[in-house]
């Protein structure tokens, strides 16, 4: 068995790839420091060590700091010492130090000659039975002989290979100053050096495809505690943790790795992996020991015989008991056989009975490693494809996906949704997201495959803006930008297993553009590879998408909403609306700016389950017939010869006659499209909540901006809902996009509300250039609605009526200087004039903020 034949690693600096440091700025944002991790990888390079969010270390081609150094959010690169640096906390002042320290020509010479070269671990002292030690509240057992552990993690498994982004909690555990366990500054720096070199050794023996790479979370505790006083670790120990805020015992630990895992800090992906790394100059139970799987290692300072110069190398070795490697010196107790680390791999190198035992990291003081412990680690690559075997599984053999709640569409996913509280845990209700308050995202994620999902990467996304078909990545916003949101991620996701993922949404990230954006939520594991850009959600189960309107209006009152239908998959896309809960008597219509709605043709069959037409006598085949229309219609009768279309307008009632014609002669009858006042659209459902599919000229990749609105009876009631789809089809007649409707009626009070909410959205006009409909407008209006919500219960008084009257001169203004021919508007201004109650002023109000927000959407998308 010989040792792997890799350069060792160390220090010293590779000519061809050196390391260097990056400094960011003081408020720097998540989103730059990904873009910057991004830019390495794609140069070439590759991240080793982040103390998030100042600092970064990483290793590439010559020229690769010069280029990162230009990038956003960076301060400088070096591949030096560097001098002080302002604002930095501890923790990146001690890395800033170590650096310096590891950058220094005595600390590479140190390296690079080191004593007891390849001696085994124990060579100093014996330890029987080796130095993984079980946390001592586990059981109070005493630690078992190395052949009968388990190499399996605990049930909380916080580092299962040795793969990823490994965070790692470096506890510095200080004791009185001047007294035998205090350190001094120089000391904690070392520490942190030492870790630094130990985390290169094992990434430079790490493969390619494992992506290994730390993120540390450094502090130092002093405790009052006197070293005489201390039999064990937990004296000095749950102290040390209690001073971070976190219980006693494994516990405790947990819960900190949990912490460094999900919320601690501002970069996505989060740590797929996290330990504790304990120093101390209190007494332990050997100068360095783990336990199999974590949660944490130990180690003495003083580092037995090695001493402190060589602690990289013993830190590198426990990490490894950390990943579920083996010991493989003699005093350890180990045999040859055993089944160690996620793969099970045997123990092939160990020393004892074995003669052909190597020097390795898990034996001795060596960098290298035999050809046992790659495999413990989890680096084994079986197809020799350049994955390891961990995360290399075929295409949905380890799905962890969003699951679709049955029967509900793919645009109105039941398990995504926003809420305005941090409430969950308790209700999936969707809510619109507040623009002035903290809002959550919520998603239920499910593993729908037959292995654990070990680490489940949730990502949360948004289009600010409603629309019908949507594109990953490109129409949605991450919303994980702010530097205290968090990450979501979740853990050990048992096979048909659902846990629940949120994410905080701050009020900077809702653009007053919108108050219904269409959510998106991306769920994976790092065995499956990201759903490829330009999928829409319906392609890909790992994609989920919540497309919901919810809004409100009051009896006899007209709600219009600014949509975006989009085409992104077929040559002229077809849509239908669907009425799910639409009484007779409602009104509902779809209105897009200079462009005409063409219907479908209809044949026999969807004439009849529609009902839009009663048929006299068969429409297809040589007899002819008659057909007879229940209301005012526009018709197209196309026989299917050239120049053989007739159309025409028809009142209700009105028949057509169809003459005889040879039963291979296609019919296609268009018809029931009752005809708007403003003749800017199409009315789709009418008295008796009908529908039809039609055609509308939405060029490929390309948009146009409507409205759909919705006209409640005087009989409509508080607490009544509306609930209709707008379905978007392609080509071959399969859905591709949708926008869910749910409109509550509610009483002016409530509307009023609702409308002084949305008032930003005429202000944001001002930003895209639009001065006409801006921030003079929105004051008016929103004077006028705080005025009747102050009057509503006395009726009408002066103030409403001078509010009133302020908001139509502000409103003929902004028509006059826009030049604007907007029917609604011009209309709007009238009913503010005329002055006849709050219903009229509502309606106004609904008008112009319709007008302003379809004008932001023609903007927005333009720009």
């Amino acid at each position: 068995m010989a040792p792997d034949d890799r350069p060792k690693p160390s220090a010293l600096q590779d000519q061809e790839r050196p390391e260097f440091l990056v400094v960011f700025e003081g408020l720097v944002e998540a989103a730059q420091i990904e873009a910057v991790v991004d830019s390495i990888r794609l140069r070439g390079g590759s991240v080793n060590h982040q103390y998030p969010p100042r600092l970064l270390i990483g290793r590439g081609p010559s020229g690769l700091a010069a280029a990162i150094a230009q990038l956003s959010g960076v301060v400088s690169t070096h591949t030096d010492p560097v001098g002080d640096i302002a604002g930095l906390d501890q923790a990146a002042s001690l890395a800033v130090q170590a650096w310096n320290q590891r950058m220094s020509p005595e600390y590479r010479e140190l390296k690079a000659s080191r004593p007891d070269e390849g001696k085994p671990w124990d060579f100093h002292v014996r330890r029987e039975g080796g130095d993984v030690i079980p946390v001592e509240d586990e059981g109070g057992r005493s630690p078992l002989p190395i052949g009968m552990m388990s190499a399996r993690a605990p049930a909380t498994n916080t580092s299962r290979y040795m793969i990823g982004k490994v965070a790692v909690g470096v506890v510095v555990v200080d004791g009185p100053a001047g007294g035998a366990a205090a350190f001094i500054a120089a000391e904690q720096a070392n520490v942190v050096a030492e870790v630094q070199e130990g985390a290169n050794g094992l990434i430079g023996l790490s493969p390619a495809g494992a992506n290994l790479n730390f993120v540390y979370d450094v502090n130092t505790v002093t405790l009052t505690l006197d070293p005489a006083t201390v039999t064990g670790e937990g004296d000095w120990r749950d102290p040390a943790m209690a001073a971070l805020g976190y219980g006693s015992g494994s516990a405790g630990m947990y819960d900190y790795l949990q912490v460094l895992r999900t919320t601690k800090w501002p970069t996505c992906p989060a740590p797929d992996w996290a330990y504790i790394a304990f120093f101390t100059k209190y007494n332990v139970s050997w100068f360095a020991y783990a336990s199999i799987g974590g949660p944490r290692l130990v180690m003495q300072y003083s580092n037995d015989g090695w001493g402190p110069a060589q602690i990289d190398r013993v830190f590198a070795h426990e990490s490894g008991h950390i990943f579920g490697a083996a010991d493989e010196y003699a005093s350890s107790g180990c045999s040859t056989g055993g089944s160690w680390g996620y793969l099970g791999v045997a123990n092939g190198n160990c020393a004892n009975g074995n003669p052909s035992s190597v020097d390795c990291l898990m034996k001795g003081n060596t960098y290298n490693v035999c050809t046992s412990t790659p495999g413990q680690f989890g680096w084994r690559d079986s197809d020799s494809d350049g994955v390891p075997d961990p995360i290399d599984l075929s295409p949905g053999s380890y799905a962890a996906n969003v699951g679709v709640t049955p029967g509900s569409p793919f645009y109105n996913n039941a398990d995504v949704w926003i809420r305005n509280a941090d409430d969950g845990d308790t209700t999936s209700t969707p809510q619109n997201p507040l623009s002035n308050i903290d809002n959550f995202m919520y998603a239920r994620v499910r593993n729908f495959g037959g292995a654990p999902a070990e680490v489940v990467r949730v990502g949360f996304y948004f289009a600010n803006f409603t629309g019908t078909e949507f594109v990953y990545p490109t129409d949605y916003t991450n919303v994980i930008t702010a530097p205290d949101t968090p990450c979501p991620t979740l853990f050990a996701l048992t096979p048909g297993a659902s846990a629940l993922a949120k994410v905080r949404l701050r009020p900077a990230q809702i653009p007053p553009s919108s108050w219904h954006p269409c959510v998106l939520v991306k769920v994976g594991t790092v065995q499956e590879a990201n759903p490829p850009s330009g999928s829409n959600v319906w392609t890909s189960n790992n994609l989920a998408q919540r497309n919901i309107v919810i809004d409100y209006v009051s009896p006899s009152q007209i709600l219009t909403l600014p949509i975006v239908l989009k085409n992104v998959s077929a040559r002229e896309p077809a849509f239908e609306l669907v009425p799910l809960s639409v009484p007779p008597e409602t009104k509902v219509w779809l209105r897009v700016r200079d462009r005409d709605l063409r219907p479908l043709p209809i044949g026999p069959d969807l004439i009849e389950r529609q009902r839009l037409l009663e048929i006299g006598a068969q429409v297809a085949g040589a007899g002819g017939g008659m057909l007879h229309f229940e209301s005012d219609a526009d018709v197209w009768l196309s026989s299917g010869a050239p120049a053989g279309e007739t159309r025409m307008h028809l009142s209700a009632g009105s028949s057509v006659a169809l003459a005889a014609r040879p039963a291979s002669s296609a019919l296609s009858v268009m018809g029931n499209l009752e005809p708007i006042e403003d003749e800017m659209g199409v009315r789709l459902m009418g008295d008796a909540g009908r529908t039809r599919p039609f055609r509308l000229d939405v060029p490929p990749q390309g948009h146009r901006v409507a409205t759909i609105s919705l006209a409640a009876p005087a009989s409509a009631q508080q607490g009544d809902e509306y609930r209709f789809d707008l379905v978007q089809y392609n080509d071959d007649g399969k859905a591709v996009g949708g926008i869910a409707f749910l409109i509550r009626v509610t009483t002016p009070i409530t509307m009023l509300k609702q409308f002084r909410l949305r008032l930003d959205t005429l202000r944001k006009l001002g930003d895209y250039g639009d001065a006409a409909i801006a921030s003079g407008l929105a004051d008016a209006l929103g004077l006028l609605s705080d005025e009747h919500l102050a009057d509503l219960d006395v009726g009408p008084q002066a103030k409403v009526a001078k509010a009133r009257g302020d908001a139509a001169v502000a409103l003929r203004g902004t028509i006059q200087a826009a030049l604007l021919t907007s029917s609604g508007l011009t209309e709007a201004a009238g009913r503010l004039e005329a002055g006849e109650g709050l219903g009229a002023d509502i309606a106004a109000m609904n008008e112009i903020l319709a007008e302003a927000q379809e004008r932001l959407l023609v903007r927005m998308l333009a720009s």
